[in-house]
């Protein structure tokens, strides 16, 4: 659809929908929650298409493919979806925004705005009853939180539909008719929703696990769930609930959130724009002096690499090479077709060169786009070993070590703090007396990841009461002690000494420290060492 389309009359209007007609399901209808139900998500989403009216898709995913179900004009939204076919080993998303073209749902043609969407999601626990349920009390509380502390204050409005996604929740908040020309405004409120909702979930304990999916909430022509479908990792039904009707205004929510914010002492300056100059665009293929050396100087790198490897470049690196070196062509100023002749009369001379319409096919992008590549990329993708390096004379950069230095420590942190957030969860569940399936089941892992855990746990506390226990038989020996040792953190180990009667002074009685559990204490995994 035009971007006048505003201008449209209505012959014209009526005459593109009747070249666009809703396509429905040929196939018998499984929908999994009432259809009246259906329709009315269906509507409230799609809001009033009086003055802007375009395209919803949905999409479904299976086996980590993604496919296109249905675009559907945004009045029959609704009706789509009651006559809908639903696979339960397929997870259903739909587009939160409405689109210019059917099947097109990316941000160049974004044609209105229907909803903010913030995604709350979980990824902890089992998929056992259990865990299903815990998961559904702290929704609950979660959503409390949101009304009785962000709405209450007026920090943010009251959502008009919760839905239900299985691993957490997504809060909708209803537009009024808003035109894309606003997405400006709707990052702004969108962006303050984000920060309120996950300062919110992060500062309560009861809500650990639970964070805001920032990207996919900032996203405006981004996909979410669509009730009625499965949610095929936890085998769960996507329902939803609608809590009122009332839509917002994005303009007028636009101011609040903006005298909310310079109130928390954010100052936002609407001063005059930085005036641009205007790219030439017949210098499509130049760049600056700086980068035309660099490119330049790695172009002769590149083709010294391939005199020393020879002709015989290994399957799966003949590609990336031609790619990489393509592109260092065009960092040197060399216009797409020239730089295109030289990587195809390149790849001619290797044993086994690729097929030039393949080839052709593998750049295209690189033909409309300067892609700029560090040399530590460079390194990685063509597996230049230091050998290597040191003959073609090419090198990671300092920078480029650092960034990977500080990307490979803070992704170890992250790791190291889930893993043991998953232990202690199985050290938990052990002291309350599950077995070691149940354990299994409820934390989602392998029963021998069970048994590694506990069996290092256990070797640890032995290993700290042994260390205790020797310390305190260099004492003296009218002395006995008491040795406590944490599960889950055997170097904090507690000693409570008193004294005993002689003929039991050599005695030590250590014992593990079991948690607290809903009122009672386990002492399963006590001993004694004398």
């Amino acid at each position: 659809m035009s971007e006048q389309k505003c201008s449209w009359s209505e012959e014209e209007k009526e005459k593109y929908w009747a070249n666009h007609p809703t396509r429905f399901s040929s196939r018998e209808a499984s929908i999994n929650l009432p259809p009246d139900s259906l329709k009315k998500f269906g509507d409230l989403i799609a809001g009033d298409c009086t003055e802007y009216e375009g395209f919803i898709s949905v999409v479904k995913s299976a086996h980590g493919k993604m496919k296109h179900v249905g675009s559907m004009r945004a009045r029959d939204f609704g009706e789509w979806l009651c006559k809908m076919t639903v696979y339960r080993k397929a997870n259903y998303y739909f587009t939160k925004s409405q689109s210019k073209c059917p099947g097109k749902r990316d941000i160049k043609n974004l044609f209105s705005l229907n909803a903010i969407i913030i995604d709350i999601d979980n990824h902890t626990g089992g998929n056992t009853e259990w865990a299903k349920e815990q998961r559904a009390k702290t929704e609950k509380e979660i959503l409390y939180a949101i009304d009785g502390i962000l709405v209450e204050d007026d920090v943010i409005l009251e959502p008009n539909i919760v839905v239900h996604t299985g691993r957490g929740i997504q809060l909708i908040w209803l537009l009024e008719s808003a035109s894309k020309k606003l997405s400006g405004l709707y990052k702004f409120v969108c962006e303050s929703y984000i920060r309120a909702i996950d300062s919110l979930l992060s500062n309560d304990e009861r809500f650990e696990g639970y964070l805001v999916d920032k990207a996919c909430s900032r996203r405006i022509a981004g996909l979410n769930r669509l009730p009625g479908t499965y949610n095929t990792k936890t085998s769960s039904l996507v329902t939803f609930e609608v809590i009122h009707e009332h839509r917002m205004d994005l303009t007028k929510e636009y101011d609040n959130q903006l005298a909310i914010a310079e109130r928390n002492g954010f100052v936002i300056h609407d001063g005059p724009k930085k005036e641009h100059k205007k790219k030439n665009k017949s210098r499509i293929g130049t760049c600056s002096s700086s980068a035309a050396s660099i490119g330049k100087k790695r172009v002769q790198n590149l083709l010294k690499l391939k005199e020393l490897r020879g002709n015989t470049i290994k399957k799966g690196k003949r590609d990336l090479f031609c790619y990489v070196l393509f592109n260092a062509y065009r960092m040197s100023g060399m216009p797409p077709e020239e730089a295109l002749e030289k990587v195809l009369s390149i790849n001619r001379e290797f044993v086994n060169p690729l097929e030039e319409h393949h080839l052709v096919g593998y750049l295209r992008s690189s033909m409309r786009k300067n892609y700029k590549m560090t040399n530590t990329y460079i390194i990685e993708i063509l597996e230049i070993s230091k050998a290597e390096q040191a003959a073609i004379n090419l090198y990671p950069t300092k920078r480029d070590k650092k960034e990977s230095a500080y990307r490979n420590a803070a992704r170890d942190k992250r790791r190291k703090m889930k893993i043991d957030r998953r232990n202690n969860n199985v050290l938990r569940l052990y002291l309350r007396g599950l077995n070691k399936t149940q354990i299994a089941k409820e934390v989602g892992i392998s029963r021998g990841t069970v048994i590694s855990i506990i069996k290092k746990a256990e070797a640890q506390a032995k290993l700290a009461a042994e260390s205790a226990a020797k310390k305190a038989n260099e004492k003296a020996a009218q002395v006995c002690y008491d040795i406590v040792v944490d599960y889950r953190h055997p170097e904090m180990t507690e000693i409570t000494e008193y004294t005993i009667p002689e003929k039991d002074s050599e005695r030590i009685h250590w014992k593990f420290n079991a948690e607290k559990v809903e009122g009672w204490e386990c002492n399963a995994l006590s001993n004694k060492a004398g």
